[in-house]
C-alpha cells in the first residue's frame, strides 16, 4: 500500500516479540530483518536497507551455512541496493553468489536464475562493462524462451536491455533488432499504444538519432510522447524529451 512507516512498525513489533521468545539468532528474525530490509529500500534509505539484510544474512549463514537456498535471496536483495547506492563491484559479488546458490540448487535453467543474471547485465551496463552486460542478458534470455517461449514480455525487456547494450557499443544496426523485436512482442501483448511500449519507441528514437536517421528519429519520438502524454498528462516528468 505504500504506507512504509507502518509497515516498519509492525516488523519492528514483530522482531521484537520474536527475540524475546527465541533468542535473537532465530532463523525467523532473519526473515523479519529482510522484510524490514525491503521496507527501507522502498523508502530510498539504502544504507539502512543494507544493514537489515547483512543482519538477516548473519544469521542465516549462522543457522544453514553460507550455500543454503534461502541466502540466495537475501544475497539478491543486497546486490539490488549496492546496485542502486552506485556500489557495482559489490553488487555483481552477490548477484553471483546468488546465481551460484540457485544454479546448485534448482539447476542452470530455473526461470529464477534469469532474473538475477538480469539484474547482474544491468548492473555490468551501468558499469559499462558492456560485454559481460550482453553475456548476462542473453543468458536470461535463454533460460525465458525455455521456460515462457519467444513471445512473453519478459523477453521484450530482456531485448530491450541487449539493445541499449548494443547502442552503447555503438553496435546501432543490432540495437534497432533487439528495441523492434521487444515492440513486436509488446504490441502483441498490450496493442500498439500501451505505456511501456513508449519506452521501447523512445528507446529507437535514440539509436536512430545516433544512425543520422532523422525521419525515423522523429516518427518514433513522436509516438512515444503520445502514448506517455495520454498516459501520463502532458506536464509529467516522464514525457520523452522532457
Amino acid at each position: 500500500m505504500g504506507e512504509y512507516k507502518k509497515a516498519k512498525d509492525f516488523y519492528e513489533r514483530a522482531i521484537e516479540i520474536q527475540t524475546k521468545a527465541f533468542g535473537p539468532d532465530h532463523v525467523n528474525i532473519a526473515t523479519m530483518y529482510g522484510n524490514l530490509g525491503s521496507v527501507y529500500d522502498d523508502m530510498g534509505e539504502y544504507e539502512k536497507a543494507k544493514d537489515f539484510y547483512e543482519l538477516a544474512m548473519k544469521i542465516q549463514t549462522k543457522t544453514f551455512g553460507p550455500e543454503h537456498v534461502d541466502l540466495a535471496t537475501t544475497y539478491n536483495n543486497l546486490g539490488l541496493v549496492y546496485s542502486k547506492m552506485g556500489r557495482y563491484e559489490k553488487a555483481t559479488n552477490f548477484y553471483e553468489r546468488a546465481i551460484e546458490i540457485k544454479t546448485k540448487a534448482l539447476g542452470p535453467d530455473h526461470v529464477n536464475i534469469a532474473t538475477k543474471y538480469n539484474n547482474l547485465g544491468l548492473v555490468y551496463y551501468k558499469m559499462g562493462e558492456y560485454e559481460k552486460a550482453k553475456d548476462s542478458y542473453k543468458r536470461a534470455i535463454e533460460i525465458e524462451m525455455k521456460t515462457f517461449g519467444p513471445d512473453h514480455v519478459n523477453i521484450a525487456i530482456r531485448y530491450n536491455n541487449l539493445g541499449s547494450v548494443y547502442d552503447n557499443m555503438g553496435e546501432y544496426e543490432k540495437a534497432i533488432d533487439f528495441h523492434l523485436r521487444a515492440m513486436r512482442i509488446q504490441t502483441k501483448t498490450f496493442g500498439p499504444d500501451h505505456v511501456n511500449i513508449a519506452t521501447t519507441y523512445s528507446n529507437l528514437s535514440l539509436v536512430y538519432i545516433k544512425m543520422g536517421e532523422y525521419q525515423k528519429a522523429i516518427y518514433f519520438f513522436e509516438r512515444a510522447k503520445k502514448i506517455q502524454t495520454k498516459a501520463f498528462g502532458p506536464d509529467h516528468v516522464n514525457i520523452t524529451g522532457k
